[in-house]
């Protein structure tokens, strides 16, 4: 669509526009993936060597490549990035020898940073 043509348009409709291209069409991907994963779940059903139970225990959503939840709200983001500092703590304190790991363990708890409160 040209400048110009833009401009023509209704003003609801340069906003509908504007609302599928912002919102509605990076969603695109995720219906993608969606058709993806249900051929994906077809051809292994009609795979010759499935028996009966194992094409009825296979699903769509088994071949997923995204998760259901795209956006994050400010609470999950947080939420990650403190299972990942968490995760770092616990990867260089596995690292330490135990006496020294129990110091830090215990500064950790009153809150002592490089020899200060």
């Amino acid at each position: 669509m040209s400048i110009q043509e833009s401009l023509a348009l209704p003003i609801t409709t340069f906003n509908e526009l504007m609302v599928f291209d912002e919102y509605i069409e990076p969603q695109g991907p995720i219906i993608d993936d969606v058709r993806h994963a249900i051929t994906q779940a077809n051809i292994c059903r009609n795979s010759p060597n499935m028996k009966i139970e194992g094409i009825k225990k296979i699903k769509a959503s088994d071949h997923r490549m995204i998760k259901d939840k795209v956006f994050k709200s400010q609470e999950e983001m947080k939420k990650q990035a403190e299972i990942r500092r968490q995760n770092q703590l616990n990867a260089i304190m596995s690292k330490l020898p135990p006496d020294q790991a129990a110091r830090v363990k215990q500064k950790i708890k009153t809150g002592v940073n490089n020899g200060s409160k």
